[in-house]
């Protein structure tokens, strides 16, 4: 594992930069690779749980701060996984802004629950019942790393994947395209490596069954 400032030295040292402009300009080399490792991988480490109440009436509750792409949603009608007090599960099926507001406007009768995405918020149709939950496993962003953030699963894991993204940042900042271009290869290769071993990892052993709805 590396932190902020072991991967700051290390991608300084293979770009053999340590000219004042590359130094000030290090948080924002972070900045970007943290952004193009956001993009590009959706794997289990990143995904995350997480419950909202659901409020009769109300169609538009808040994403996670740190959502990243949703995996998994489906409403409860009690406390989540409380089967003995008769809580039982519904999935939600995504459908466009376009197919949400033909749906509202009476042109399809609905038959399940259904939801978007409109400006950073999950909008619902039809509005759920009262103190139910909703059920989000979605992907998180990366913890940006700072001087104050040192680490994050990232540069813990996957320092390699984190240098290739710097050093590939620095060299297009000094205008040393051939060097980026081999490093931005190289990040390539490493997250699809990473993908790989995840899917892999996800269908060894037996089978598991993840309940839904």
């Amino acid at each position: 594992n590396m932190d902020y400032q072991e991967l700051a030295d290390a991608a300084r040292a293979y770009a053999d930069r340590n000219d004042i402009e590359v130094d000030n300009n290090i948080d924002v080399f972070f900045i970007m690779a943290e952004s193009r490792i956001n993009r590009v991988l959706k794997i289990s480490k990143q995904s995350h749980r997480v419950y909202t109440r659901s409020i009769e009436g109300q169609e538009y509750y808040a994403l996670p701060p740190d959502y990243n792409g949703m995996r998994a949603i489906q409403f409860n009608t009690g406390q989540p996984d409380d089967d003995a007090n008769g809580s039982s599960t519904k999935t939600m099926t995504f459908i466009t802004p376009n197919m949400m507001a033909e749906y509202q406007s009476g042109n399809v009768e609905p038959e399940k629950y259904y939801y978007t995405i409109v400006s950073g918020q999950i909008q619902v149709f039809p509005t759920l019942p009262h103190a139910g939950t909703i059920e989000i496993i979605h992907y998180r962003r990366l913890i940006h790393l700072s001087k104050d953030n040192t680490t994050n699963w990232m540069s813990n894991d996957h320092p390699d994947i984190y240098l290739a993204g710097l050093i590939c940042e620095i060299e297009s900042f000094v205008k040393n395209y051939d060097a980026a271009q081999l490093w931005d290869q190289q990040m390539t290769r490493m997250m699809e490596e990473l993908r790989t071993d995840n899917e892999e990892s996800l269908w060894a052993g037996n089978t598991l069954t993840v309940r839904l709805g």
